[in-house]
């Protein structure tokens, strides 16, 4: 027996204020699905993807492999028995358009998460690789962009990672 995917419900402004994902502004199960679908048609382990992962900055390698991923995603949802191959296909494309609340919502956490993750750790990642606060700006723009409420949360911690020196100004 098999779970039902839960699948996005497409904005409409009498079913909730714009600008706020799925049950009261939580986050929602077709977020965190979308988000799901997306990360595991990207990954590299043991899935037939070929396309691995693409740091956050590369925005060129990440434009590169849109195609590869893009097919890799229906040949790693075609191993799922219907309903949930066309459902989780289904929640990758919302997800990639970015159309929907949910999607939107999920997109911005996207980019929340590698701030986060190497403000957590130090700053360690962003020294190896030579990111600037200038590199985590444009990740802040497409948080904006996507959720604008995780802003303040983003701006706060990548000054924060300034004032500690984990990121460098730009040159």
């Amino acid at each position: 027996m098999s779970a039902a995917i839960p699948t996005s419900r497409r904005t409409d402004p009498r079913a909730r204020p714009a600008g706020r994902p799925s049950e009261a502004g939580r986050g929602s199960e077709a977020a965190r699905a979308q988000w799901t679908a997306w990360t595991n048609a990207s990954a590299p382990w043991g899935s037939p993807t070929p396309t691995g992962d693409i740091p956050v900055y590369d925005e060129p390698g990440r434009l590169a492999i849109a195609e590869l991923e893009d097919r890799a995603a229906e040949r790693l949802f075609a191993l799922l028995p219907e309903p949930e191959a066309s459902s989780y296909l289904a929640l990758w494309h919302e997800f990639e358009s970015a159309e929907t609340d949910d999607a939107r919502f999920a997109r911005a956490l996207d980019r929340l998460q590698p701030i986060l993750v190497h403000w957590a750790g130090g700053g360690v990642v962003w020294r190896e690789r030579g990111i600037t606060i200038g590199d985590e700006r444009r990740l802040l723009a497409v948080i904006e962009q996507h959720w604008p409420p995780l802003t303040a949360l983003a701006t706060a911690i990548i000054e924060d990672a300034l004032a500690r020196g984990m990121l460098v100004p730009t040159l």
